[in-house]
């Protein structure tokens, strides 16, 4: 199975919004929405120790101290990265109990010191702290 390199781009001072034409956001390496045009770091390798490898990966956030973490839907996994792309450790598996995953996972935004995931395969929401320790989840029900 050929796993693939994630590169993570990190998102210029200016924000998400488009750069109007006169902007010299060009100028400044700031490509359309305001994203650099060149990644800050790439993390990930096609050949070499399992935990620089993804496949699957879904999803990435760069947290407010600069370590990234990155969603591995084929390994369950949420990888700690630290600002310069070096694997500092990881949580989850494949599973349907807390902290476990059934689905590609997603990252989303979520307010506060946590990071929330989205494990559609489960209709759940799991909710972790910003080192990985397990907080809550909430599954989706039907009514």
């Amino acid at each position: 199975m050929r796993r693939s390199l994630l590169l993570v781009v990190a998102v210029g001072a200016s924000g998400c919004a488009p750069q109007p034409e006169a902007d010299t956001g060009t100028a400044a390496g700031l490509g359309a929405f305001g994203l650099r045009t060149t990644p800050t770091v790439e993390i990930g390798v096609t050949d070499g120790p399992f935990e620089l490898q993804f496949h699957k990966a879904t999803s990435a956030r760069r947290l407010a101290d600069g370590r990234i973490v990155v969603a591995d839907g084929d390994s369950k996994q949420l990888r700690w990265f630290d600002a310069e792309g070096r694997y500092l450790h990881h949580v989850g598996r494949n599973g349907e109990g807390p902290g476990e995953f059934r689905g590609v996972m997603h990252l989303i935004a979520w307010p506060g010191d946590t990071i929330a995931v989205l494990d559609p395969g489960l209709l759940r929401l799991s909710l972790f702290d910003l080192d990985g320790g397990f907080v809550r989840s909430q599954t989706e029900t039907s009514t």
